[in-house]
C-alpha cells in the first residue's frame, strides 16, 4: 500500500503517466481491503473490523478525488471482493454474511449518492466559472470581445508575427458625435444605434478578424494577415457603408477611424497609442475620415 501511494504521489507531482496514475488510484482501495481481510483473518473476532471496509467505500466515492466513474468502479471492486471473501474464507454464519452484505450495499448506496452530488456540484461550479470567463471576455450587447482582453489579443498577434512574419493591422473606429446622440435621444436609442453599427461591422469583417468593444462608441478591429494598403481599402469600404446607411433610430451617422499596422519592436501599448493619435487626427479633419499612421 505505501508503495502504491508513493508511486501515485510521484506520478502526480511530475504530471506524467496520467492513465497509470489513475489505474493505481483505482486499485488502491481494493488492495487496502484485501490487506484488511488478510490481517483481520488472523485475529479473533474479525467482524469488529468490517467497519473499516465501509469507511473505505465512503472514502473512495466521496473523498479520494477520483472521477465519479473511476471511483464507482473502485468502490464496486471493494464491495465485490469483501462480500466474496467473507462468504468463502471467513468462518461466519449466514446471518452475519447477510448483515455484512447489507451494510456493504448500504454504505455503497449512500456513498454513491454523495459522490454523484459532489461530481454534479463540481461540474456546475466549473461551468459557472467558464461562463463567467466568457462573460468577462465578451461584450454582452453585441457579442464582440471585451476591452479587458484587448492587450492580450494584440500580444497574440505580435507573437504570431514574430514567429511566422505574418502582417496584421489594427483599426480604432469611433462613431462621430455619439455623445451628442446619447444626450439628445437617450440611452435606449443610442443602444439601438450601437447594435446597428455592430451589425454593419460584423458584415464587413472576415471570420479570422477580431472585433473588440472598447468604449461606448469605439471599436477596435484586428485584421489578421493584412498589410497597410489592404486595411485602408477595407476600412474605407466600412466608412462608406456607414455613411450611406440610414439608421432606424437616428437616420444618418458617420464614423472616423485611426489605422495602423504592426511595425518592428511594437507592443500592445505602443500600437494603442498610435491608434489613438491617428483617430484624433481623423476627428480633427472634420470627422468622417480615416487616418493611417
Amino acid at each position: 500500500m505505501p508503495l502504491i501511494l508513493f508511486s501515485i504521489s510521484y506520478l502526480s507531482s511530475k504530471q506524467i503517466a496520467y492513465n497509470l496514475m489513475t489505474f493505481l488510484f483505482i486499485l488502491t482501495p481494493i488492495v487496502a481491503v484485501v490487506g484488511n481481510m488478510i490481517i483481520t483473518s488472523q485475529i479473533q473476532n474479525p467482524q469488529a473490523h468490517f467497519t473499516e471496509i465501509y469507511l473505505i467505500i465512503f472514502w473512495t466515492l466521496t473523498v479520494s478525488g477520483l472521477r465519479f466513474l473511476h471511483a464507482t468502479l473502485s468502490a464496486f471492486g471493494v464491495v465485490l471482493i469483501s462480500s466474496l471473501s467473507i462468504f468463502y474464507f471467513f468462518p461466519a454464519s449466514q446471518e452475519l454474511w447477510i448483515l455484512h452484505l447489507f451494510w456493504l450495499l448500504t454504505s455503497f448506496s449512500f456513498a454513491f449518492f454523495g459522490g454523484y452530488m459532489l461530481e454534479k456540484r463540481n461540474k456546475d461550479a466549473f461551468l459557472a466559472y467558464e461562463e463567467l470567463i466568457a462573460i468577462a471576455a465578451t461584450d454582452s450587447e453585441n457579442g464582440f470581445q471585451s476591452k479587458n482582453v484587448l492587450n492580450e489579443l494584440i500580444e497574440i498577434e505580435i507573437s504570431r508575427f514574430k514567429r511566422y512574419k505574418h502582417p496584421f493591422s489594427i483599426v480604432l473606429v469611433s462613431i462621430d458625435d455619439f455623445k451628442e446622440t446619447k444626450v439628445m435621444h437617450g440611452h435606449q436609442i443610442s443602444d439601438l444605434l450601437l447594435i446597428e453599427i455592430a451589425k454593419l461591422i460584423k458584415e464587413h469583417v472576415r471570420l479570422t478578424d477580431v472585433v473588440v468593444r472598447l468604449e461606448d462608441e469605439k471599436f477596435v478591429i484586428i485584421y489578421q494577415e493584412t498589410d497597410g494598403a489592404t486595411v485602408k481599402i477595407l476600412v474605407e469600404k466600412l466608412r462608406r457603408t456607414i455613411e450611406a446607411y440610414s439608421f432606424k433610430s437616428v437616420g444618418q451617422k458617420t464614423m472616423s477611424a485611426g489605422l495602423s499596422t504592426h511595425i518592428e519592436h511594437d507592443d500592445s501599448e505602443s500600437i494603442v497609442l498610435r491608434l489613438s493619435e491617428a483617430l484624433h487626427k481623423a476627428k480633427a479633419k472634420g470627422k468622417n475620415h480615416i487616418v493611417f499612421l
